[in-house]
């Protein structure tokens, strides 16, 4: 069965891209998602939310924040010995990474399919996903948002990612892949390299390098041009 998305949501983005797959288990971004849509959608009016709207324009939605925000960070089990280090993005920072989604998604799509390295890419915002007919049944039809409706509307958002990717979902696959198994009939020798440790390394000015190169990045910082990686790097 096929359900639609809106793809003009882009506060989805909240349930799916800017957080962790693994989180805590008293964790979940719903009632942060819930309230973010009541503060885009509501009226200076309607007083009934505007503590929503209140708290929002202090912590959430504060543009002229100088201050950095702290992700918080924990831990989880990597394998039976070790564990690995996680952060959850401040919520306001999900904030943002919503609104950036928003504004530039088609750049964000054209720049991440360039590559010819990438075994796995978005390329377009989601319109629709596919579940097994016997495994929920949920209605087509989008409802004006409302409370009343948030568990339909939750499921939705929640059972897709906010991208539609090329590409393999997991590693796994490309080992099983036809494009594998034909690399191995045509090179005797693989290199492999664990890039695990490098994550730490990579910060926001970085992507603005691998978008302009480093020296345009550097040139146009000081000159406050809000391209792409300038946004993110803000």
């Amino acid at each position: 069965m096929k359900i639609k998305l809106d793809k003009k949501d882009y506060l989805r983005s909240i349930l799916t891209d800017t957080s962790p797959s693994d989180v805590p288990s008293i964790f979940s971004n719903e009632g942060f998602y819930i309230n973010s849509k009541i503060y885009d959608l509501c009226d200076d009016e309607v007083e009934s939310y505007s503590y929503i709207k209140e708290i929002f324009e202090e912590y959430i939605n504060d543009k002229g924040r100088v201050s950095a925000l702290v992700p918080f960070k924990y831990k989880i089990y990597k394998d039976g010995k070790s564990l690995r280090g996680l952060s959850l993005l401040h919520p306001s920072s999900q904030f943002q990474i919503a609104n950036l989604y928003k504004e530039y998604s088609p750049i964000l799509n054209n720049l991440c399919t360039k590559s010819k390295f990438s075994i796995r890419a978005p390329v377009k915002v989601s319109n629709s996903f596919c579940i097994k007919s016997d495994a929920r049944s949920v209605s087509n039809d989008y409802k004006i948002f409302d409370v009343d409706t948030i568990d339909s509307e939750l499921y939705k958002r929640t059972a897709s990612s906010y991208f539609a990717y090329k590409g393999v979902t997991r590693l796994y696959k490309l080992y099983n892949s036809s494009r594998y198994i034909d690399l191995e009939k045509k090179y005797s020798n693989m290199w492999m390299l664990d890039i695990s440790n490098c994550f730490n390394s990579i910060y926001t000015h970085s992507i603005g390098w691998a978008i302009n190169n480093k020296e345009y990045s550097k040139f146009y910082a000081s000159k406050r041009v809000f391209h792409i990686s300038e946004k993110i790097d803000s």
